[in-house]
């Protein structure tokens, strides 16, 4: 099925009949009918794209991803970034709350921390997935993975008749 996956189980388990056109596709026109309809939907994340992609370029469908980024009209970039967010290794995954909520953005300094400090990053994600529900954000979850640290400033207000003129933040 390249169409309507939910709409037919939902047709089976109320036993209703199912109307379907039937096709001979190739694997890569059917991959590419399956990314076109996976792309139209608002929910699916950078890391389920990057799944679908890794997918079809281990099983070979195309010989580079340049070239299966420009086959499906995809910036080459952002297909990249799926890419790497799809080949983090099962621990830093499971560190966050859900994969839906990794993203694009958190693939560059995601993967050069996993290369500079590759066994403090699996060590820090086995932590979090462990000790799940670690009530954290995906966002916290993300800085505390590349080593952001945040620290405690004070705010300072500057006022004059009442009035705020500025604030210090030290």
């Amino acid at each position: 099925l390249v169409f309507g996956h939910r709409r037919h189980r939902a047709c089976l388990e109320e036993g209703l009949p199912v109307i379907a056109l039937i096709e001979d596709l190739s694997d890569r026109d059917l991959f590419k009918a399956m990314d076109f309809e996976n792309r139209s939907r608002l929910d699916l994340s950078p890391w389920e794209r990057g799944v679908m992609y890794r997918r079809a370029l281990d099983e070979g469908l195309y010989p580079s991803l340049r070239q299966m980024a420009t086959e499906l009209g995809v910036d080459h970039s952002n297909m990249s970034k799926a890419i790497s967010l799809a080949r983090l290794p099962e621990e830093v995954v499971k560190a966050f709350p859900s994969p839906l909520d990794i993203q694009f953005r958190w693939a560059s300094p995601l993967s050069e921390r996993l290369q500079n400090h590759p066994e403090k990053t699996l060590e820090l994600a086995k932590n979090f997935s462990t000790n799940q529900p670690n009530n954290l954000s995906a966002k916290e979850v993300f800085e505390q993975l590349v080593g952001i640290q945040h620290t405690h400033q004070e705010t300072q207000e500057i006022k004059i008749g009442g009035k705020i003129l500025a604030k210090i933040s030290h």
